[in-house]
């Protein structure tokens, strides 16, 4: 009876695990069924029931084969112990392999199970240490994430980009902000790996993740580690001062790219910025304008990456659930205008479209119709597998992902957001005497503070005329704020 129970976790385990995989690779059952390597490891097998092994479990006996495919060893789909951040990255190593569809097997990849090891002395127990790659003297540095798999729309964004990273332009640095889920970091990773930006970089493009959490200290040291700059002082030391210092002596006269993604503090970025020197470039991405203000000297330095147009929204949207949008065009249209062409929400409304359409296709009009009617189901979904967290091992709700901004937000003034949602039309835009009213109960009487920190969080933008704009997906987290008040 155990091992029974023992067997179907296991099986329940490679088909989340198999899904995951299939999410990262191409968001789609057919094109993994269709590629000739499915056909020769795996075998074909009906599409629906494919589908039922995310949900089902995968036969244990089909393991080997499917994880073959992938370019792993089975453990790696039926081992709790092996992390999904450990999955996730040794997936993205395989992928470029595995996506060439040729029919021969690759050579499988082992993932360690992230258990803890006796260490030599003592019996205490120490992790297991992940190597860092050192490149040979001479060598370009890229450490970069992979290009984005769907990435559109953006490219008069990205020529402006390069249009400031162009030489004659002495820019050391450029902040890139704008509405939580717009697409930030995919577009930095496209970025990253556009191959004129690499042309203009000789000495290299390096990456590195920010978050709210950012210790700066260990942001130094983890460049220390990075290829070219590899520096025994620069990962040994303690000393803010020293680190600025070390990388600022390291990278003189180079030519590099150093971007940096998802900042949060003026502070997490500020010795980055003092050391670039004269010939390298940083890139910061954020939510926040008030760190793109505070740190860049040239306002056409400071580039705000807005929404989707309604052609890109839809295009998006073609990709990800063809069929649907061919039998419910009106819809999807009235639903990307909804969503108010945010990318995020975009890409988890596909998402959810899909599922439903792959196992009840009679209910898709009914899941558009209740998209359109509240976006409030998109919070409890997890975002995109590029927005992963590393650090908890996991994929972020939606909802974590907004609750990132309000949660830095003194108590009353996340009051005062939470409020907005029952006085805002749709769009939601508000002026100062609007927000006086919005705000008088709880006795602000003078809104422009609490307009500051609101906008400085990237929560409210100013318009023209003395307005202010709330995107809808900022305006339904409102909602569920105010509604556990």
């Amino acid at each position: 009876m155990t091992a029974g129970r023992k067997t179907d976790k296991r099986s329940q385990l490679a088909g989340r695990r198999f899904d995951l995989a299939v999410d990262l690779f191409t968001s789609s059952y057919e094109a993994i069924v269709n590629l000739n390597r499915w056909g020769s490891l795996v075998g074909y097998f009906e599409l629906k029931q494919i589908r039922k092994w995310a949900k089902d479990g995968l036969p244990l006996k089909r393991v080997d084969q499917v994880a073959a495919f992938f370019g792993l060893e089975a453990q790696a789909f039926i081992d709790a112990r092996i992390a999904e951040k450990d999955l996730i990255n040794a997936l993205y190593r395989a992928k470029p392999k595995v996506m060439e569809d040729g029919p021969d097997a690759i050579k499988p990849e082992h993932i360690e199970p992230a258990v803890e090891k006796e260490a030599n002395t003592g019996g205490s127990k120490s992790p297991i240490p992940h190597p860092q790659y050192i490149g040979p003297p001479g060598e370009q540095i890229i450490s970069i994430p992979s290009t984005p798999q769907i990435f559109l729309g953006r490219g008069s964004d990205i020529d402006n980009i390069k249009g400031l990273l162009n030489t004659g332009t002495n820019h050391q640095m450029i902040a890139i902000h704008g509405w939580p889920g717009v697409g930030k970091t995919t577009f930095a990773a496209a970025l990253a790996n556009d191959v004129a930006v690499q042309e203009g970089f000789p000495d290299g493009v390096i990456w590195m993740p920010m978050g709210v959490g950012f210790n700066p200290i260990t942001g130094f040291s983890t460049l220390g580690q990075r290829h070219l700059l590899d520096s025994r002082e620069l990962r040994q030391t303690t000393r803010l001062e020293a680190a600025i210092s070390l990388l600022r002596d390291r990278i003189a006269g180079k030519r590099l790219l150093l971007l940096l993604d998802d900042a949060w503090e003026v502070d997490h970025v500020a010795g980055f910025r003092q050391s670039v020197g004269d010939t390298n470039v940083l890139i910061i991405t954020t939510r926040s304008p008030e760190i793109a203000r505070h740190l860049v000297y040239s306002a056409d330095a400071v580039y705000r990456l807005n929404v989707f147009k309604e052609e890109d929204s839809m295009a998006l949207l073609k990709i990800l659930i063809p069929e649907v949008v061919e039998e419910y065009h009106s819809q999807c249209l009235a639903l990307v205008n909804t969503l108010e062409n945010l990318p995020l929400a975009i890409h988890v409304a596909g998402r959810m479209l899909r599922t439903e359409n792959e196992t009840w296709p009679d209910n898709v009009k009914a899941l558009l119709d209740e998209l359109i009617e509240s976006i409030g189901s998109v919070f409890q979904e997890r975002a995109p597998h590029d927005l992963f967290d590393p650090v908890k091992g996991e994929l972020p709700t939606v909802k974590m992902l907004f609750e990132k901004s309000t949660d830095r937000l003194d108590n009353k003034t996340r009051i005062c957001f939470a409020l907005l949602s029952s006085f805002a039309p749709k769009p939601a835009t508000f002026d100062l005497k609007r927000l006086t009213a919005a705000w008088a109960g709880i006795g602000v009487h003078d809104p422009k503070p609490v307009v500051t920190a609101l906008a400085n969080q990237g929560l409210l933008e100013p318009m023209k005329n003395g307005r202010f704009q709330m995107h809808a997906l900022l305006l339904a987290h409102a909602e569920n704020l105010l509604q556990g008040l």
